[in-house]
């Protein structure tokens, strides 16, 4: 039972079964009527979970506080600032096109290739920013939502950056949603804008 958890997330994943993400408890995982609990003492990273993803091959990444856990064969692989992750506190979680996973932490971005953080423009220039949204979209340009620092681009190894100065109604990003007409969503404090 969940009774007096503070739930910070949920997410189903493709074969709809339930994981929730707790503000120190941990994750807790719902198959049918079974609940498993997973902690620290599980091999979980950390208890404060942020973020969740389920990559294609079936795996569960965990975004939390302290690092990031791969929940794969019933056990969890950590990566954590020792493993080359760019900042402890991650925020937001995307595998791109390429199978990379990219991981939006309060101090940057990590991108994850073949299990080996790598580096690159995008992942130097957004360095200082706290990276909470991440989106690819069908052209294959990355779009990073920040907190303070606004939206930025990536496409063909150019960065493109927008703020309220182009029209978004906050430098704060919280979300970034796609609709079926190619549309970017992006919400923030102070309201919803578009991107055509």
């Amino acid at each position: 039972t969940l009774a007096g958890v503070r739930v910070r997330n949920v997410f189903r994943d493709r074969e709809g079964t339930l994981w929730i993400g707790t503000d120190g408890r941990g994750v807790y995982h719902q198959s049918g009527k079974q609940l498993v609990h997973y902690t620290t003492r599980q091999g979980l990273v950390n208890n404060f979970v942020r973020a969740f993803l389920q990559s294609r091959d079936g795996s569960v990444w965990i975004a939390t506080d302290e690092g990031v856990s791969r929940w794969t064969k019933n056990r969890f692989t950590n990566y954590q600032m020792s493993d080359g992750l760019c900042y402890f506190s991650t925020r937001s979680l995307l595998e791109d096109r390429n199978g990379d996973l990219w991981i939006g932490t309060d101090r940057g971005v990590s991108r994850l290739h073949n299990d080996k953080f790598e580096s690159d423009d995008a992942v130097r220039a957004l360095q200082e920013e706290k990276v909470w949204a991440i989106h690819q979209d069908p052209d294959g340009g990355l779009w990073f939502g920040t907190r303070t620092g606004g939206l930025y681009r990536w496409q063909s190894a150019k960065l493109t950056h927008y703020t309220v100065a182009q029209g978004l109604a906050s430098n704060s990003i919280y979300e970034l949603l796609e609709d079926h007409n190619g549309k970017l969503w992006v919400s923030g404090p102070n309201g919803i804008s578009v991107m055509n």
